[in-house]
């Protein structure tokens, strides 16, 4: 098994991709700031000291509403660029699509 730790910085109104892995999980914790984050269709706020744990699969984003800093730890068989899947770019897009099925 793999580790990788990234330090992540988002500033307000932007967002990451609404993406998925294959092969590894993700632990996030929000160091400051406050956002939006979606996790396989339900929607969160977020704030200082959460913690959000991704699973392989798991398809997930965030949007920052206030600065974010996020500590993520990648853990699993492949740490790497080609692992992501993008489903959407835009936070608009994705709102469009939460909750119908």
């Amino acid at each position: 098994m793999e580790v990788l730790t990234k330090r992540l910085c988002i500033f307000a109104g932007k967002n990451l991709s609404f993406q998925y892995h294959h092969k590894r999980n993700e632990v996030w914790v929000v160091v400051q700031g406050e956002g939006e984050f979606v996790l396989d269709g339900v929607l969160s706020y977020v704030k200082p000291g959460d913690v959000l744990n991704i699973p392989v699969g798991g398809k997930h984003g965030i949007k920052a509403i206030k600065d974010l800093e996020i500590i993520e730890v990648q853990f699993g068989s492949k740490l790497d660029e080609e692992d992501i899947v993008r489903l959407f770019i835009s936070w608009e897009e994705l709102k469009k699509t939460i909750g119908k099925k």
